[in-house]
């Protein structure tokens, strides 16, 4: 965000078992000259509720990616569909965004990562609203920062 620092700019895949490697992703878009032809699909979902019994039946379905209260579940409970499904890495926005540390902030972002990522199954996110302190925002970015480079 400008407002905390230079402009963030991220690349995020989303299939799982693709890793950072765009090329082999299933979805493809293919240029037909005067048309674009889209094969594969992306299902992506959102949940502000408290789904951990009904992840594995999602799985099941199909989907791809699950942008979910991850530290209401508890991200360790999350483990084990890593691989599986690829989470939005959202950070808690009531407690760690407006009261915890940057320190906290940045080493509960690696946890995320450490714990949900396999294969391209994570992506570093971060909303934030009212109250969120600007230091512990950039600490996400940080925190993913950190992360991303011991792949």
């Amino acid at each position: 965000p400008r407002r905390v620092s230079k402009e963030v700019g991220s690349y995020c895949l989303t299939e799982p078992n693709s890793g950072s490697d765009a090329f082999a992703m299933k979805a493809r878009a293919e240029d037909k000259g005067d048309h674009w032809l889209l094969n594969g699909k992306k299902i992506f979902m959102h949940s502000d509720g408290h789904i951990l019994d009904i992840i594995p039946d999602l799985c099941e379905l199909g989907l791809d990616a699950l942008n979910s209260q991850i530290f209401c579940m508890g991200i360790e409970n999350l483990e084990q569909f890593r691989g599986k499904i690829c989470f939005w890495g959202e950070m808690d926005r009531q407690y760690m965004l407006t009261e915890a540390s940057p320190d906290q902030v940045r080493e509960a972002a690696g946890r995320i990562g450490r714990t949900l990522w396999k294969d391209g199954g994570c992506i570093a996110q971060c909303e934030f609203g009212p109250g969120a302190k600007p230091e512990n925002v950039r600490a996400v970015f940080e925190g993913w920062e950190q992360f991303s480079r011991s792949l």
